[in-house]
């Protein structure tokens, strides 16, 4: 198997076990703030213990202001997309979620257009609008300017994350 298709197939598989025990864990009572706290601190321990197994010069490489804009991006699809996901999951449904937060990437499309000066082709449009378009009747069941609360927090949370990974590619990029 190609290593790129086991490495997405295995974040797939995480992220739905991810919004699935999130949902059990706030549904039995469970703080979203506690549980964003909690894949945090358990998601910074992995990410650190692989790093020092792998490559522990990776944490002193980069300038000063590199690692300024990794800890906003951080702070921004770590912190507060991760609240504002929690929060989104508690008023929704884990199906909402899981559609909604896909919104994602067409927020990073947006964001790389507007920040970094990346080209929208015809196709990313297209796409981008029945992603959109898509997002929206499910939040509103169809309806005119009805969304639920909690899909509202996991739409802020989908614009943190699109945020955050554009700018991961401007802090990767020096």
């Amino acid at each position: 198997m190609d290593k790129k298709l086991l490495y997405v197939s295995l974040f797939s598989l995480s992220w739905a076990l991810n919004i699935v025990l999130g949902r059990y864990l706030i549904k039995t009572g469970l703080h979203p703030l506690n549980l964003t706290y909690l894949s945090l601190a358990f998601s910074t321990l992995i990410i650190l213990t692989y790093l020092f197994l792998t490559n522990p010069k990776a944490i002193k490489s980069g300038s000063k202001q590199s690692h300024i804009g990794a800890i906003i991006s951080g702070i921004i699809g770590g912190g507060l997309a991760n609240i504002f996901g929690n929060y989104g999951l508690q008023l929704s449904t884990a199906t909402n979620y899981g559609f909604l937060i896909k919104t994602a990437g067409a927020f990073n499309v947006l964001l790389a257009f507007l920040i970094l000066r990346e080209p929208i082709s015809k196709f990313k449009g297209i796409l981008l609008t029945v992603m959109l378009a898509g997002s929206y009747l499910l939040s509103t069941n169809g309806q005119l300017l009805k969304p639920h609360f909690g899909d509202i927090f996991i739409l802020l949370a989908a614009l943190g994350y699109g945020a955050a990974s554009v700018l991961n590619r401007k802090v990767l990029k020096k």
